[in-house]
């Protein structure tokens, strides 16, 4: 445990950022059942159908939007390992403004 808490801490802001974003998209991939979880579904959903939208390539069929929802499924791991990227390098930018104010 000790070994884990160093490397934990040599970690930047973004690393540990995308780590929860991994660890919170994989929860909601396999608790998406819940109605709680259904929520954080829906943001890369309607990502996913906007960008469809955006390119033309929203699907005909009566059978679509199941099958965009179960790509955002599929992708929402991805969507907020990548999301807490973002947000690791916002708050590594914001310390960082801090400590040179210091």
């Amino acid at each position: 445990m000790n070994k884990i808490n160093q490397i934990w801490k040599k970690l930047k802001y973004w690393q540990i950022g995308g780590i929860i974003g991994l660890i919170f998209g994989l929860i909601v991939m396999n608790g998406y059942m819940s109605p709680f979880m259904t929520i954080f579904v829906a943001l890369p959903y309607l990502i996913l159908a906007t960008l469809l939208w955006i390119l033309n390539a929203l699907p005909s069929d009566p059978l679509g939007p199941e099958g965009l929802a179960a790509i955002a499924i599929i992708l929402s791991p991805l969507f907020y390992t990548v999301l807490g990227i973002l947000m690791g390098i916002i708050v590594g930018k914001i310390k960082k403004k801090q400590q040179k104010q210091k």
